[in-house]
């Protein structure tokens, strides 16, 4: 009996010793899309993504556009107001160079 109680105190040190920011992933809660096709053939779309983004220094959405179609007018915004647009950003910077 003495050995099962150990053995369960022992699993129970293992599993609250994981450290604490690999339960932080970034999570996307909903993504609200609105999508208005003009007269001209040009479309406005806006997403909205709400979520807990903690882990990183970066979130990526996935726009790989076809030979057809051009992106534009881009903004990415939070409730702290719009964020500036780099051209050439490298993933690979340093958190100096990033900020």
């Amino acid at each position: 009996m003495r050995k099962i109680i150990g053995t369960f105190i022992l699993c129970l040190y293992f599993i609250f010793s994981v450290p604490v920011p690999a339960f932080a992933a970034n999570k996307v809660n909903t993504i609200d899309i609105k999508a208005v096709l003009n007269r001209d053939g040009s479309m406005h779309i806006t997403q909205v993504w709400e979520g807990d983004f903690g882990e990183g220094t970066e979130s990526y959405i996935p726009m790989n556009t076809p030979d057809y179609l051009t992106i534009s007018q881009l903004t990415v915004s939070d409730q702290n107001g719009n964020y500036e647009t780099v051209p050439d950003w490298d993933v690979d910077w340093s958190f100096e160079e990033k900020a």
